[in-house]
Formats: C-alpha cells, sequence, structure tokens
C-alpha cells in the first residue's frame, strides 16, 4: 500500500510540471506583450495623445528651465504736503528776505493791529506812532507833555506825510473826502461825534490798517484802538481823506 501511495503522489507531481511551464511561459509573454504595448504612445481622446518624451511647455512652472512671468516695476508716488510746497520759488525767496529785514517795531505793531508784517510797511509811520504812545491827553495840548486829538493828527499828517490841515477835527473833516468805512485805508482819517448830535465832529484819528486807528484819546492819551469796538461802532461818522 506504501508503494502504491508514493507512485500516487509521484504521477501527481509529474503531470503538475507541464501545467506550471505552461503558466510561466504565459506569464513571461503577458510581461513581454505589457513592456511592448507600453513603449507605444497611448491615444486617449480622439488623436490627442501623451509623449512622454516631449519637452516641457515653456510655461511648465515644474520645469528648472521654465520662463517665469516677468516682474512689473510698480512706482510708488511721494506725496508731499502741499502746504509744504512754495507757489513761487522767487517770490518765496523773496518773502524770506523780507522777513529777514523786519525790524522788531514791525513785528510789534503787526501784533498790535492784529496783520501781517508785511503790511506794516511804513517805518517812519510806526517809529512816530511809538515815539508818542502814552502821551497823555490835553485839551489844546501839543507837546509830549499832553497832545489833544486834533493836534496829535495835524501834527501826525505834517511830518510824515508832508501835508498841512486844519487845527481843529470839525475843520479837518470839512477839509477831507469822505471816505466809506469798508474803502479806508492807512493815513486816511477816521471821525466820530463824541458829544451828541448838537456838537457834531468831536473826535478824530489816524488810520493805520485792518480797522486801527490811533488817536489821544482823553482816557488814555496816545493809544491803537479799533473801529468796531462798541463804543467806537457807535459813534463812527465818517472816513476822510485829503487831496
Amino acid at each position: 500500500m506504501k508503494d502504491l501511495f508514493f507512485i500516487t503522489i509521484s504521477v501527481t507531481i509529474f503531470s503538475l510540471v507541464p501545467v506550471c511551464a505552461k503558466a510561466q511561459d504565459s506569464t513571461t509573454t503577458d510581461l513581454s506583450t505589457n513592456t511592448t504595448k507600453s513603449k507605444t504612445n497611448p491615444k486617449f481622446i480622439e488623436n490627442i495623445e501623451l509623449d512622454p518624451e516631449a519637452p516641457a511647455a515653456p510655461n511648465d512652472y515644474s520645469s528648472s528651465e521654465a520662463i517665469m512671468p516677468a516682474k512689473k516695476e510698480v512706482k510708488v508716488p511721494i506725496i508731499v504736503s502741499a502746504s509744504k510746497l512754495p507757489m513761487n520759488s522767487v517770490s518765496n525767496t523773496s518773502e524770506e528776505a523780507y522777513l529777514e529785514n523786519c525790524s522788531s517795531l514791525q513785528f510789534k505793531y503787526a501784533i498790535l493791529t492784529d496783520q501781517e508784517v508785511e503790511f506794516v510797511k511804513d517805518t517812519a509811520l510806526y517809529q512816530f506812532i511809538d515815539s508818542w504812545m502814552g502821551t497823555p491827553y490835553m485839551f489844546g495840548g501839543s507837546t509830549k507833555d499832553g497832545i489833544d486829538c486834533s493836534s496829535f493828527t495835524s501834527t501826525l499828517m505834517q511830518q510824515i506825510f508832508k501835508l498841512s490841515i486844519p487845527r481843529t477835527a470839525k475843520e479837518q473833516y470839512e477839509s477831507c473826502v469822505r471816505v466809506h468805512k469798508n474803502d479806508l485805508k492807512e493815513g486816511d482819517l477816521v471821525f466820530f461825534n463824541t458829544m451828541g448830535k448838537r456838537h457834531g465832529i468831536s473826535h478824530v484819528g489816524v488810520y493805520i490798517g485792518n480797522n486801527y486807528f490811533v488817536h489821544s484819546s482823553t482816557s488814555s492819551g496816545v493809544m491803537i484802538s479799533n473801529l468796531e469796538e462798541d463804543y467806537y461802532t457807535a459813534r463812527f461818522v465818517s472816513g476822510g481823506r485829503l487831496n
């Protein structure tokens, strides 16, 4: 029985050898066929081919030789405050030179009259005012010991503008051409009625700009006042200009 068992196993083994050989040959053939097929160009959709050996396209960024898009130069504007830019470099330079040459007296009266120092040009006028500033009021007086309003205006007009005018405020008013308050210029006279209708013109001063005028007041002597002050607004009559 043992001999018969071994004989049966041997026959079975030898019968399987050809089958394995065929399977191996079949596998080899299939691998060879697949290798051959892999070398052909596969076609997917109507003549669209994928060639593995084709060079990369110029815009293929996976390639080491890809062409990158050119960088755009961006210009950033420099913003400068308009207030720091001179409208005219020549005039700006001239203005700076003028300011450097302005005296302390000009700056003083620019502050007192609340205007730009460029408008305080008549230095002779302001030197005269400064020399009389604070002089006490004296009716009929004409010196620095005491002076009244009309004497002060006649002295100023004579020394600064070389104009001779009458002595009293009423006579000065009558000798002038009338000027509206909004049209006053430096050197014009300003007239007031401080004593009621029956007395007419009773006070006078000299206009120096920006609604300010210099005069000899009964309360404080020679001083600078503003036409917009309530007291003078209520008593203002007219401006006057000498020919």
